[in-house]
């Protein structure tokens, strides 16, 4: 791996969140015709408005394509989407057939009780509209999502990911009035109440992942390994060499953009044709 000329993970953020910029313009562009929410505007917080679209059709087109997609992936029933096989690819006896699907319904239940199925639904409007987002699993079976500007990668080209930055929100207690720092490149994070620590991860070439955490000092706060690892960043569509991916609302910006300065000047039009004025005959 070629070492970095970055001392710190805030300043390697600062790095690659500097090459991503064209990347996440494009996803507010898509994301402010269509879920504002999914991607606000850069600065937002939430005493500020989100974009209001005049039309509201490519967000029930998303929502729809989302449940579509979800109920093929997790179906609404008491049956396991998954299954375990020998790792060998054996075929396994029936004494240990029968613990396998014993176990896959266990592990079923277990995910089933948590935000598995919102957290998928939430990802595929994610994938759909801005083309990636990290999803991670914690500990106890949940799930978590880091949204696209809260998160970098760096990718090999064969699209295998070798590096990956997120911002971890550390609650600072009764102090509602604390603000996040000011980190390079015009970024600043303002979630009251939260400090903003940087998240590293990489991988060697025995698939091993290395975990590191600073806060925005350069400080370390917490190190450690992954043998498999629960930081998952998804893509709708790759592009060769690219470290991102593609979103679908991106392969049809075209229509959503005509539709929405249709409807605007739909709207407009009607309110200034319903306006009545009283005028004195001269």
């Amino acid at each position: 791996m070629v070492a970095m000329q970055e001392k710190t993970i805030a300043e390697r953020w600062n790095f690659l969140d500097a090459q991503r910029q064209a990347k996440l313009q494009r996803a507010r562009t898509c994301a402010a015709l269509t879920v504002p929410s999914l991607l606000p505007p850069q600065g937002w917080t939430e005493d500020d408005q989100l974009p209001q679209p005049f039309s509201s059709v490519p967000a029930r087109g998303i929502m729809n394509m989302a449940s579509r997609i979800l109920s093929a992936m997790l179906p609404l029933n008491d049956s396991p989407f998954f299954r375990f096989e020998m790792a060998s690819g054996m075929e396994p006896t029936g004494e240990i057939y029968n613990y396998l699907e014993t176990l896959s319904y266990q592990v079923h239940r277990k995910l089933s009780t948590k935000n598995l199925r919102e957290s998928i639904y939430l990802v595929l409007q994610h994938l759909i509209v801005l083309g990636d987002v990290l999803l991670i699993q914690e500990d106890d079976m949940s799930f978590r999502i880091i949204r696209t500007d809260q998160y970098v990668c760096r990718r090999t080209v064969e699209g295998d990911v070798k590096e990956i930055i997120y911002l971890e929100y550390i609650p600072i207690g009764n102090d509602e009035s604390a603000q996040g720092a000011v980190y390079g490149q015009g970024y600043q994070e303002t979630r009251k109440g939260f400090r903003t620590h940087f998240v590293r991860l990489t991988v060697d070439d025995d698939k091993i992942w290395s975990y590191e955490q600073e806060d925005g000092d350069g400080q370390s706060v917490d190190k450690g390994t992954y043998n498999v690892s629960p930081f998952i960043p998804l893509r709708w569509s790759s592009v060769a060499g690219d470290n991102y991916g593609r979103s679908h609302c991106e392969d049809i910006i075209g229509d959503i953009q005509t539709l929405e300065s249709f409807t605007e000047a739909l709207i407009e039009g009607t309110a200034a044709g319903s306006a009545f004025w009283i005028a004195v005959d001269p």
